[in-house]
């Protein structure tokens, strides 16, 4: 009976085990993407002021 006990035991274990592996590359996956997006998004504002710029020199010389 302590064996079968054990045996369910180990098994919880495991199936614990991948889900909490399964969890954190959810979570790095999750992390990556917001990296990405802020790194799109300020990308996306220095395009901006670029332009913004180029704009207002240009205004100038005119």
């Amino acid at each position: 009976m302590k064996e079968v006990m054990k045996e369910g035991e180990k098994k919880l274990e495991k199936r614990t085990k991948v889900e909490r592996n399964k969890f954190e590359e959810r979570m790095k996956k999750k992390k990556k993407e917001e990296r990405k997006e802020g790194r799109r998004e300020r990308r996306e504002e220095e395009e901006a002021v670029k332009t913004s710029r180029c704009a207002a020199l240009k205004n100038e010389i005119d």
